[in-house]
């Protein structure tokens, strides 16, 4: 699955987080192998 988001702020205001908790969390998916990011587009990796 891919989304497009307008941007992190607003991503994070729509989830009740703040801009910076929202990008940990990202980051630490994307470490983990489960999400891609790549500019806009963050797409859910499914290995199953």
């Amino acid at each position: 699955m891919t989304l497009t988001i307008a941007s992190k702020k607003d991503l994070a205001s729509q989830l009740g987080a703040s801009p910076e908790t929202l990008s940990r969390a990202l980051r630490q998916l994307h470490d983990s192998g489960e999400l891609l990011l790549e500019g806009r587009q963050v797409t859910l990796l499914d290995d199953h």
